[in-house]
């Protein structure tokens, strides 16, 4: 212990004895280390002498700048104990401050070695001595120095540059005013530990500020610096590898981007762009974002307690939990932080929405589980915004809210079940909403809605209350939502869901009426038992009763009828659906089909013994009557109601008739009473109701006319129908045709009724009234009269009324027949169907008049020719003629329910089969091949109608295949109405036969297709053709369609040659391509009757249907259509099941030789793409793009235009399912990287404009959205759209370049332009978006290309482009950028060579911003190369590029152009005197400018370059212009530099005597005047050496002798200066040479001068001599006027007088510049004579009155 004592003593004492800080130096680099080993000792005392020691060094460094042995201190550090550790770090930390930063940056490795294992103390000490240092690293200096940190020691710091990046200054937060100022100053600054920053706590503010005493602490500069040093020290990744401590550095990067500094947010943002986002659905990365989010409390350790984030950082974590699944499945972090941003008093409103944007994702994401237990709690939170004051900008948060908790109500629907407090809450808000709240408060609505379905019947009835309250809402959406409830919550048998649905159906909003018709659709027949009479009862007393509580001024609107408190539309719905629930009840199989209120649109239904029954039954039962009744109260109202409108009063009637007509006599007699009401409704002003009245009150008035009081009553109301029936006065036409038409119900329904007794009632004489009126009708002008009459005898007759005629009457009969017959001919439509009609039905009850009737009948297609439809009427009225009441027809008119007509005993109404025979043959007679078109098209038709009505009939069983033979000859027919008829009588004859007919029809058709075997009467061969060659298409061959053996092959493609039948009409279709759409209708009604026959070919059948239902005709695709919503009840879910066999069919389509084919194909492609996923997708990727290039290249434009929609939507969907935002980035990648070679090698080369255009279109939409998924794709998509630039420029473009003269455009113009355009192109900016994912694995590759382009890339727009991308590289990733630039600056300094001057600016600023990332050696060959051009170029282009590049170095690369300052500065110097080229000179002129600030001092620096590089040139270029150059250069060198050019005037004046050497050149005299200022400049060079001087003397007299004229003025005037300057005396040598060229004896002009300019030259020398004469004129000072001869004075004076006249003004000027010389050099003029002084002043006298010149 005492030797360790005495020892340090000994060190204290060398210490001590140091006296200067260098010897002081020198002792602690030994003995530090030594010293703090001994704080270890286990001796106290050694302890304390060693804490002695260690404080004498610590005031003698603190004292001065003392070197500290920092690697010794560092290696000591790492191996010493505890102890002397700490003190070690003390002493590490100051010696660092000594050193420079590339040492510093050098030896921090080196102590941060094992940070992560320290202590604490000593961690934050190293920390804090690390972060400033860390900051200045680079990604060159960490390459050249091969810098390298432990990976855990890395991971330890980036974890503390996290909380480096949270700190802020403390702000004050003292508001200074004029009173408190003083006071305010006074203060001491907050504290950061007082003010914690955001997401810190004061430990970790200790901690990275080094317990408060880091510089930066209160610096906001120095802290901002910082903060992007480190930043961008994470984006080295040789210190940080890219692909480790993704989190740790997303999270730096994450709360960078929201830091105060600008500069601090733009390194963050390109941080989080650069790197790859971290899985957001990782655990650990979660937690961390919520504790930044919300801090920590910590109540063990409250200095370890962090504040939570600041509200920006609070904003975009938000941003980022929003694509996390799992932060919303975090219990209770996610809650916290919803609340936290929601109700946070320092929220701001993007906060809130942001936090509302997270509970609605907390809404849909959080598991069932964990939303069970907290959903509640949710709820109410959320609630309580709802509850503040509305404001507009707080409608997406309220708007959120409502869709929240709609969400939150599928997870947890029981928390709904109970109580109906937030769907009251909901539906009252609508009103109180805007309009654009009121949308989101809908969805939600209906999110809740399947939580209420299993709500208790008490609470349902709640809910009908609150329903019935809404429905009548003004707002849409609370009507809309209670429709929906009222449909879906409860059942069909529940009357208020039903009476809700009936009010909607005359709602404002079609939206709301169509869902209406759903809650109104019956059940299927499954779920009909609880469809009883009680329902119907119940139904009609609900609508009652709800009706009436219903207060009309709540949704009263303008130009709306009510009926009670009902809309007249309302009513008409429940007429309509009570009809519809009456006969569901009556029959279930009944076809009733979709409610309407059009009467017209259906028929009603007939009578049956099932109906019958029913309603006996239903009527019998007190129960179910009433609802029945209060049915028929329903239609009386309506009927009696003055505001019922025409549609309304038709459907009563027409209701009440159908009611009638099925009921039983039981019921009927209740009508009784009701005659004469219906009589009054004969008055109705629309034509349907008085018909359907009319017809009631005939059923009902014939109805128990036993008694004679009875019969008695029958008889007045006839004659008082007879009377207003003939009363003309009224005018009343309604109710004249009222009565008409009555009488005819009347005398047919007695007839029908009472068929043998009824003249037993009726008087022969009231019948012939009856008759006459009837017939006075149909004599008629009014078309309303005529109708009546006609409807009068159609029912009269049908029942055999004139069959029982007396003689006397029968006469009448031929009136009415003759009548009828000419009223076929009518003008009016109307009027020729019922005439058909009426005659039809008088025939047949009339059978003596049958074949008269037959045979008009057979004569009318040429007459009725422009008229088809009445064709239709002819048909049916053959039917009635030919099948009597067998016909199907004629059941309606069977219309008293429990009366059986005809009766046994008539046989007049007993088919006729001899007649049956004949006129079926004329009809076939008709439709044979050489009939004209009209008798085939009305031929057709009958027979149409024929086998449709008589279907039942042994005849038309019998014939079915004479029938097929017809129908089948007609699909030939040209006549596109014809082909349609009969495609669909194949159809039905197919429909009606059983199933031996069937398989025999087959079994024909396949036996004529195969062996040509024919139907026993048919004519149709295998080979009969159908239409011209190749008019119908052609086979999947290619073969054209012509006849039924092609119809098989189609059919064979299906593998069921057993359905050929069925398929017949869909390959017919096929054939039949110009507007046969006959054949489509043929095929609907076969599939309509074999859709399970069908089902096994379904995968073969639906892709072609599909594909067919877009043919570019509209017939036939419409034809397709009514076939495909025949056969497929639920098309989505059809095309997902056979996506890929459609697929497959519509791809191979859009490949067809037939035009059609690819346009339906391309059509079909369209819609077939819209709402698929990725996955059904993906497969057909590639191909589809293939065949959509190959449409958008078709020859047909129709074909084009198609292809044109499908390629647009197939590039929508590629752009969509690239986006990795909205879907899975693995999946999208697949597509990315399937697609983007695709578009780049097939798309953007190919030959089609179309197609090249949408390539491109798609990759520009690509690269907005694609983003990282861009990456393995940048290389290929760079260089592809750099091409693109120049490929796809406008032609017009190149037709300009070629003609720009013509349109007064210069090319530099029209270059600019196209430079222009292509930059701010969009496939430039593609190429831009590009940027950010490029890394250095991307260079590696890119940069060769890029190189290649730069070189070898063909046109303007590619090569100006490549340049920007090059800058824009250097910007963007500099880093990355430096180890492959050497490629692209060698490829640069060839391309600055460009022959366009825009491109080569281009080049010249890439090089510029290139220059700083380039190696010291390659930048310097390069511009030594640049310089060696530009000396030896003798165009202004080539020497143009030297300087714009170095211009573009110096503004872009200021760091890099400093090291070649040597080499750029001379050549600025020089260049900015370039006179020549003034351009050229203005660029050096900004050079210099850019690099030495324009000061002259820096021509003193770099005067030994400069000099050096003007001798290169003088000496190595031969150029002349150079060497001019080099002398203007040289005389502003000597200029600025003065006397400095005494240390270079020896090889200065060498060189320059040297240079002028030889003959004269143009140009010379530049080197002239550099020698002369040289020689000025260093004047005292002279002074001791006078032989130099001599030659320098000698030169000018030689150079001042020169022949040539141009050199000579100014080698004279030079000559003059320089010995004037330098005080020559060698005046009597050049004297007399002088006076020669000053008075023309000794000028001889060139031979190449020109006389125009001789003259002036002349006069310019002579001047330049006179002035020379004054300069060499000796001074007086220098005593050599001594040793001067006498006589040269006074001839010098004499000299200079004579010429001071009869000279021009500049000689003269000249002149007197001489004299005035002369005399300052002589001093006095004591030596010249008296006479030569007066003659001297004589002279100036006289230029004194010269008044034409003014000299100063």
């Amino acid at each position: 212990m005492e030797k360790e004592i005495e020892l340090l003593e000994k060190v204290e004492l060398r210490l001590a004895l140091a006296s200067d800080e260098s010897s002081f130096e020198s002792q602690i680099t030994t003995l530090l280390c030594p010293i703090l080993a001994k704080l270890d000792s286990p001796h106290q005392q050694v302890k304390t002498k060693a804490m002695a020691v260690c404080s004498h060094i610590n005031k003698r460094c603190n004292s001065g700048n003392i070197n500290l042995p920092v690697d010794k201190l560092i290696e000591f550090y790492h191996s010493s104990g505890p102890t002397s550790r700490a003190f070690a770090i003390i002493y590490l930390k100051k010696g660092f401050t000594t050193l420079n930063e590339t040492d510093q940056m050098l030896k921090l490795p080196g102590i941060l070695k094992g940070i992560s294992k320290k202590p604490t103390p000593q961690q934050m000490v190293l920390f804090s001595i690390a972060l400033p240092i860390l900051a200045n690293y680079n990604i060159m200096f960490v390459e050249k120095h091969s810098i390298v940190f432990e990976e855990a020691d890395v991971k330890y710091l980036v974890s503390k540059f996290l909380d480096f990046m949270l700190y802020s200054v403390p702000q004050s937060g003292r508001k200074i005013t004029a009173l408190n100022a003083a006071e305010l100053a006074a203060l001491p600054p907050i504290s950061p530990l007082d003010a914690l920053p955001a997401g810190l706590s004061k430990s970790a503010v200790n901690f990275i500020t080094n317990e408060v005493t880091a510089t930066w602490t209160m610096n906001s500069t120095a802290l901002k610096d910082l903060k992007v040093g480190i930043a961008k020290f994470l984006m080295i990744e040789r210190l940080v590898p890219k692909d480790s401590l993704v989190i740790e550095k997303f999270l730096v990067f994450l709360v960078a981007s929201v830091d105060p500094f600008h500069e601090v947010q733009f390194v963050g943002e390109d941080g989080l762009r650069r790197y790859a986002k971290p899985d957001m659905e990782n655990e650990y990365l979660i937690n961390r974002l919520y504790l930044l989010y919300l801090g920590h409390n910590d109540p063990k350790d409250p200095s370890a307690s962090r504040q939570p984030a600041s509200v920006l950082l609070k904003n975009r974590i938000v941003d980022y939990m929003l694509k996390s699944v799992l932060a919303a499945n975090k219990v209770p972090f996610m809650i916290n932080m919803s609340f936290d941003a929601l109700y946070n008093p320092h929220s701001t409103p993007k906060l809130r929405s942001n936090g509302m944007a997270f509970v609605y994702w907390m809404a849909k994401m959080t598991r069932n589980e964990i939303m069970k237990p907290i959903g509640k709690l949710l709820i109410e939170g959320i609630s309580k915004l709802l509850d503040e004051q509305q404001d507009a900008g707080l409608e997406n948060i309220r708007g959120l809210t409502y869709e929240s908790i709609g969400m939150i109500s599928k997870k947890v629907p029981e928390l709904f079940q109970n109580d109906l407090e937030i769907a009251k809450r909901f539906l009252t808000s609508i009103p109180l909403e805007s309009p654009n709240v009121r949308v989101s408060l809908q969805d939600a609505l209906v999110s809740l809605l399947p939580a209420y379905r299993g709500i208790s019947e008490e609470l349902k009835k709640e809910l009908q209350i609150l329903l019935l309250e809404n429905i009548d809402s003004p707002e849409h959406q609370s009507r809309y939502i209670s429709l929906k409830y009222a449909i879906e919550i409860y059942d069909f048998t529940d009357v208020t869901a039903r009476y809700i649905s009936l009010l909607a159906t005359a709602d404002s909003k079609l939206e709301i009426r169509e869902l209406s018709f759903k809650g109104l659709e019956l059940p299927t027949k499954d779920s009909m038992d609880s469809i009883d009479g009680g329902f119907l009862a119940d139904l009609v007393d609900s609508i009652q009763n709800y009706s009436s509580k219903r207060t009309i001024k709540a949704v009263s609107s303008a130009g709306v009828s009510w009926i009670g408190n009902l809309t007249v539309t309302t009513f008409s719905f429940a007429l309509a659906f009570l009809r519809q629930i009456l006969f569901r009840i009556l029959d279930s199989e009944l076809d009733l089909g979709k409610i309407s209120i059009d009467s017209t649109e259906r028929e009603n239904v007939p009578s049956s013994k099932k109906i019958l029954e029913s309603l006996s039954s239903l009527w019998r039962n007190e129960d179910t009557q009433k609802g029945l009744k209060g049915y028929i109260t329903f239609l009386e109202k309506a009927l009696d109601a003055k505001e019922a409108d025409g549609l309304l009063l038709s459907l009563a009637a027409s209701n009440l008739l159908e009611l009638i007509s099925i009921s039983p006599e039981a019921i009927s007699k209740a009508f009784e009473s009701k005659i004469d009401w219906a009589d009054n409704l004969l008055k109705s002003s629309k034509y349907e109701t008085r018909i359907s009245m009319a017809h009631i009150v005939g059923i009902l008035s014939t109805a128990g006319l036993s008694s004679p009081e009875k019969k008695a009553d029958f008889a007045k109301r006839l004659e008082r129908y007879i009377s207003t029936a003939n009363d003309l006065s009224k005018n009343n036409f309604e109710y004249r045709h009222g009565s008409i038409a009555v009488l005819g119900y009347c005398v047919g329904r007695l007839v029908y009724r009472y068929s043998t007794t009824f003249k037993n009632i009726i008087s022969t004489q009231l019948l012939s009234k009856v008759l006459e009126s009837v017939f006075a009708a149909l004599g008629s002008d009014n078309i309303s009269l005529i109708l009546g009459g006609c409807i009068a005898i159609a029912e009269m007759g049908r029942y055999g009324t004139f069959t029982s005629l007396d003689e006397s009457l029968k006469a009448q009969l031929q009136h009415f027949q003759d009548k009828l017959s000419d009223l076929i001919k009518y003008k009016e439509p109307k009027v020729q169907e019922m005439a058909i009609f009426s005659l039809s039905h008088l025939a047949l009850g009339t059978e003596f008049i049958a074949k008269p009737v037959l045979d008009l009948m057979l004569t009318l297609p040429s007459l009725l020719a422009k008229h088809v439809e009445l064709q239709f009427n002819i048909g049916e009225a053959l039917c009635s003629l030919l099948f009597k009441f067998h016909s199907l027809n004629m059941l309606r008119y069977l219309d008293i329910a429990d009366v059986t007509f005809p009766p046994n005993e008539f046989q007049a109404y007993k088919v006729n089969e001899a007649l049956l025979e004949e006129y079926m043959n004329k009809i076939f007679a008709l439709v044979a091949p050489a009939q004209n078109a009209i008798n085939k098209k009305a031929g057709c038709i009958w027979l149409l109608c024929i086998t449709k009505y008589g279907k039942n009939t042994p005849f038309i069983q019998k014939n079915l295949l004479q029938l097929h033979q017809n129908f089948s000859d007609l699909l030939n027919d040209k006549d596109d109405f014809t082909q349609e008829i009969a495609s669909k009588g194949i159809g039905l004859i197919y429909e009606i036969g059983d199933a031996d007919m069937k398989k025999e029809l087959v079994s024909s058709l396949v036996s004529t297709f195969t062996a040509g075997k024919k139907l026993a009467p048919q004519s149709v061969s295998g080979t009969t053709e159908l239409l011209p060659n190749a008019a119908l298409g052609g086979t999947p061959d290619g073969s054209n369609i012509s006849t039924y053996q092609d119809i098989l092959s189609l059919a064979a493609d299906m593998n069921q040659p057993d359905l050929v039948y069925k398929f017949m009409s869909l390959a017919s279709h096929h054939a039949i391509w110009n507007s046969r759409r006959g054949a489509s209708l043929g095929f609907s009604s076969i599939a309509m009757q074999a859709e399970k026959d069908l089902e096994p070919i379904l995968p073969s059948l639906v892709p072609r249907l599909y594909r067919y239902s877009f043919d570019p005709h509209p017939k036939t695709a419409q034809g397709m259509k009514n076939i495909w919503n025949s056969l497929v009840k639920e098309p989505a879910k059809t095309i997902d099941k056979y996506f890929v066999e459609i697929m497959n069919e519509v791809l191979k389509g859009m490949g067809d030789r037939m035009w059609r084919t690819r346009e339906a194909s391309s059509a079909a492609l369209t819609d077939l793409l819209s709402g698929k996923t990725i996955e059904q997708l993906e497969p057909f990727m590639t191909e589809l793009w293939t065949m959509s290039f190959r449409a958008l290249d078709d020859i047909k434009e129709s074909v084009r235009k198609a292809a044109f929609l499908a390629a647009k939507t197939l590039m929508n969907i590629t752009v969509r399912y690239c986006d990795p935002v909205y879907h899975s980035p693995s999946k999208s990648q697949k597509i990315m990287n399937e697609m983007m070679p695709f578009l780049l090698q097939k798309g953007l080369v190919n030959n089609s404009e179309e197609v090249k255009a949408y390539s491109l279109s798609t990759i520009l939409k690509l690269t907005k959205t694609g983003g990282v998924l861009l990456k393995p794709h940048i290389v290929e998509l760079v260089c592809t759209l750099m091409e693109a630039l120049s490929s796809l420029e406008p032609q017009s473009m190149n037709y300009l370049a070629f003609h720009a003269s013509s349109y007064n455009i210069s090319q530099s113009d029209l270059e600019t332009s196209r430079m222009t355009a292509a930059k701010s192109s969009p496939i430039m900016e593609a190429i831009d978006r590009c940027v950010p994912f490029i890394d250095a694995e991307i260079l590696a590759e890119l940069s060769p290309k890029l190189a290649v382009i730069v070189r070898k890339g063909v046109g303007l727009p590619t090569r100006a482009g490549a340049a920007r991308f090059i800058y824009t590289l250097v910007q963007s990733v500099p880093n990355e950028l430096r180890a492959v630039s050497e490629p692209l600056i060698k490829a640069l300094s060839v391309a600055i060579y460009d022959r366009s001057p825009v491109v080569r600016k281009s080049f010249s600023t890439a090089f510029g911003y290139l220059a700083k990332l380039v190696e010291f050696s390659v930048l310097e060959k390069i511009i030594n190369q640049i310089n060696s051009k530009y000396l030896e170029a003798n165009d202004e282009e080539g020497r143009m590029v030297a300087p714009v590049t170095y211009l573009e170095i110096s503004r872009h690369s200021p760091s890099a152009i400093q090291d070649f300052h040597g080499l750029i500065i001379p050549l600025a110097f020089m260049g900015s005197r370039d006179k020549s080229q003034q351009a050229i000179s203005e660029v050096w002129k900004n050079i210099w400018d850019e690099n030495t600030g324009g000061s002259s001092l820096a021509i003193k620096k770099w005067k030994l370059e400069i000099f050096e590089s003007c001798k290169s040139i003088l000496v190595n270029n031969p150029s002349w212009d150079m060497k001019k150059q080099v002398g203007k250069a040289l005389v502003d060198f000597s200029k600025s530099l003065d006397s400095d050019i005494l240390e270079i005037m020896p090889a200065c004046l060498a060189l320059l005597i040297d240079s002028l050497s030889g003959r004269t050149w143009s140009g010379k005299e530049a080197l002239l005047e550099a020698l002369m200022s040289v020689c000025i400049a260093g004047k005292d060079y002279f002074g001791t050496r006078k032989e130099e001087l001599g030659k320098i003397e000698a030169i000018f007299i030689r150079e001042a002798q020169k022949k040539n004229m141009q050199y000579k003025r100014f080698s004279i005037e030079y000559m003059g200066i320089v010995f004037d300057e330098l005080n020559c005396h060698r005046f009597g040598d050049v004297f007399e040479y002088l006076a020669n060229c000053a008075e023309e004896k000794d000028v001889d002009m060139d031979d190449d001068v020109d006389e125009s300019i001789s003259k002036p030259l002349i006069l310019s020398i002579r001047a330049s001599a006179f002035k020379a004469v004054g300069g060499c004129f000796p001074s007086s000072n220098n005593g050599i006027l001594d040793l001067m001869p006498g006589e040269y004075i006074p001839p010098v004076g004499q000299f200079l007088e004579r010429n001071l006249v009869n000279n021009v003004w500049n000689i003269r000027v000249s002149v007197l510049g001489a004299l005035k010389r002369v005399f300052e050099k002589l001093g006095n003029l004591n030596q010249f004579s008296d006479g030569l002084l007066r003659d001297i002043l004589k002279g100036l006298l006289q230029c004194l009155d010269d008044g034409k010149v003014v000299v100063c």
